[in-house]
């Protein structure tokens, strides 16, 4: 028998996903819809990543800080479509919020002590050279993904019609190819990479692009 869920636990949800910025775009359009108090802005102004070392197991530990933004104020901006893509977090601005800024600390950082609750992070995917495979282009793979507390029903029910409103302007089914030769290998249902249709049709403009590196999706999505 399970042992019940602890209230005060953390938990994680995420989900893997290829979206460009016109994707990027049409959900930050369908989050103010939905959500009118919702607020973006740039994570690269509010966050850096420090070195801790290496595992032993080769891999790097690094520890997220938040930064100051320029003048104590926050750079909202209006969507995540922008060109050139990056990092954004997104939270819902209670009514009368007004950041309470600490600080500096011992690493001369302010930060705030009220942040809302209730939020996501998700990264808007860039093209690049697809490695070992000269001649083609990918589109990375990146994640959407926030914290939460098991008993804040409210922060879950959230991030649940967030993940709802992502869906509909997404799909994840694919042909799949091998990633050592490219060959098609044949359909891949439900799979684990949810792409969005902006991004598909930037896939099937030419043959030798592809999604998260071997994915190219399975047919043409319908016209605007």
């Amino acid at each position: 028998m399970k042992p019940p869920k602890d209230p005060a636990g953390e938990r994680f949800k995420t989900r893997y996903t290829c979206i460009n910025h016109a994707d990027a775009g049409d959900f930050s359009r369908a989050l103010r819809q939905a959500f009118p108090n919702i607020r973006f802005l740039r994570a690269p102004y509010w966050e850096y990543s420090i070195f801790l070392g290496q595992r032993k197991d080769g891999c790097w530990r690094t520890k997220r800080i938040k930064n100051e933004p320029p003048n104590l104020h926050l750079p909202y901006v209006d969507t995540m479509g922008v060109e050139d893509g990056g990092d954004f977090l997104a939270w819902l601005e209670p009514e009368g919020w007004e950041p309470l800024w600490f600080g500096p600390n011992q690493n001369g950082i302010h930060f705030i002590a009220n942040q809302p609750k209730i939020w996501f992070k998700i990264g808007v995917s860039h093209e690049y050279p697809n490695w070992g495979h000269p001649g083609t282009t990918a589109l990375s793979e990146e994640r959407i993904e926030s914290r939460y507390y098991y008993a804040d029903k409210e922060h879950l029910a959230f991030l649940n019609k967030v993940w709802r409103i992502l869906e509909k302007l997404t799909s994840n089914t694919y042909i799949y190819h091998d990633r050592k030769t490219l060959a098609p290998k044949g359909p891949t249902h439900q799979y684990g990479t949810w792409s969005g249709h902006h991004a598909r049709r930037w896939c099937l403009e030419k043959p030798n692009r592809y999604l998260r590196c071997n994915l190219r999706p399975m047919e043409a999505q319908p016209a605007d």
